[in-house]
């Protein structure tokens, strides 16, 4: 621990001579902490919010602004991660799915960060000399030279068997910027390893009685997702524990659409015509709202080391639903660990701190799904970053800033330039950069990703036989 610990230390900022961009400026304001969330859905939340379980985000909803972002169908994780960071729609900045479009019948490739066609906020940062610690956000291998840190999401590998989906990995290089510190975040990841029995057992606690052969995979399925989130949120904390936190730092944590996907139906029985005493429901009722309540503990031990005025988003790229209509209208036969879905749900939006409109006293027993405010677009997002920080945002974004989240000194204050995108940045990034993982592709076809699923998408990788 004490090695990780240096090594995070010598990333307290990227100098000029390890980045791209101008050299960090000094910051007055507040930091920024977005904290994103993949699959959160407020019809779970808000019963855990009125029953006290999840004070940290109600606590954010208390003093600041929260309601819904409209997400784009389909509903896909990379372009739609892709659009938050970048306020454009998938055809623009190029990110369309998880794996390319084939014209032939060679190994499937899956997209990168190579191929997005325009800058994420972490760059349009950078050009203004502003650090960013950028933590498994999606579309971030190989990592961008930017001050600060970037940790990417990487493919995975086989273990015991089994596959795991996008997380740090132990046995690729290149997954970190600065490389120095490296070795010392693949450290930490070896320590929430062997720490992740504890861990499940603090947080779900434990099973009453051994698992069905079905029942003890589909929860070894999801040990990657509770790997990796509590790996990327050790790296925040201790970058946090060795120094001011970055202009900017953005963490992404992905268990909450994992256990969406697999443990829906044990969740809400009902439409599945499961009694509440079966086995089903009595053995993973409870872990959907025990993740919940956990990724608020995460939240609140990350704020306990920022500022009180820091400005803070949880965002979600979509919400979660029941995926029986359609398997009703496909005709499939019930899969327990595909009953969770997302067709066009809509995210959450939580925002609070410096420059973010107070929406006035909370009741939370008056607040239902349905009551909650439409504040905008997954496109708004980085427009309204960016407006928050001081900074221009380009006309050839498709959103715009967020009136109803900034205040309105601060929304009154937006600017726009042509567009952040100049053929320098561009020649930095190489189209034709190959990512080829079989593993990673079958993963993703067995979980349902590519060519429907539990995605609630069509034509995974341009309508071609996934069963070859």
């Amino acid at each position: 621990m004490k090695r990780a610990l240096m090594l995070l230390a010598l990333v307290a900022c990227g100098g000029p001579e390890e980045s791209d961009g101008p050299a960090p400026v000094e910051d007055v304001a507040p930091p920024v902490l977005i904290f994103g969330l993949d699959g959160f859905e407020w019809s779970v939340a808000l019963p855990l919010l009125q029953a006290g379980r999840m004070p940290t985000l109600a606590g954010l909803m208390e003093r600041g602004t929260y309601g819904t972002l409209a997400t784009l169908e389909p509903t896909k994780s990379p372009r739609l991660w892709t659009t938050l960071a970048t306020g454009k729609v998938p055809e623009k900045h190029g990110i369309l799915d998880f794996v390319k479009p084939r014209e032939e019948r060679g190994p499937k490739q899956l997209y990168t960060r190579m191929d997005r066609k325009t800058k994420a906020f972490w760059n349009i940062l950078a050009d203004e000399g502003l650090t960013s610690d950028t933590i498994g956000w999606w579309m971030t291998y190989p990592p961008e030279r930017v001050p600060g840190l970037m940790v990417a999401q990487t493919n995975t590998r086989r273990k015991k068997g089994e596959l795991r989906k996008g997380s740090l990995r132990g046995d690729t290089e290149g997954q970190v910027w600065p490389p120095e510190a490296e070795a010392g975040i693949l450290e930490l990841l070896e320590q929430h390893e062997a720490a992740l029995p504890a861990l499940t057992a603090e947080i779900f606690g434990a099973f009453g009685t051994e698992l069905t052969a079905e029942r003890a995979e589909r929860w070894d399925q999801c040990q990657w997702a509770f790997r990796a989130d509590s790996t990327y949120a050790a790296v925040l904390e201790q970058r946090l524990a060795e120094g001011a936190p970055s202009r900017v730092s953005a963490i992404y944590l992905g268990g909450t659409d994992v256990v969406g996907h697999r443990f829906w139906s044990s969740y809400r029985p009902e439409p599945f015509q499961l009694a509440p005493d079966s086995d089903e429901v009595r053995t993973f009722g409870h872990v959907i709202p025990s993740y919940y309540a956990y990724v608020d503990q995460v939240l609140g031990r990350l704020l306990a080391q920022y500022p009180a005025d820091t400005s803070v988003f949880v965002i979600t790229d979509h919400g979660m639903s029941s995926f029986l209509p359609d398997m009703a209208e496909s005709g499939e036969p019930l899969d327990p660990g595909k009953t969770g879905g997302h067709k066009g749900d809509p995210g959450i939006f939580v925002a609070a701190g410096f420059g973010v409109r107070a929406g006035g006293p909370l009741d939370l027993d008056a607040l239902t799904p349905q009551s909650m405010p439409s504040l905008g677009g997954l496109v708004d997002f980085t427009p309204t970053l960016l407006t928050l920080l001081g900074l221009a945002y380009g006309e050839d974004m498709d959103g715009a800033p967020l009136e109803g989240v900034l205040t309105d000194e601060i929304f009154g204050s937006a600017r726009a330039i042509a567009t952040h995108d100049d053929d320098g940045w561009l020649a930095t990034q190489d189209p034709n950069f190959v990512r080829t993982d079989a593993e990673r592709v079958q993963q993703l076809e067995n979980m349902g990703y590519l060519g429907g699923g539990v995605d609630g998408d069509e034509g995974g990788d341009g309508g071609e036989d996934e069963n070859e």
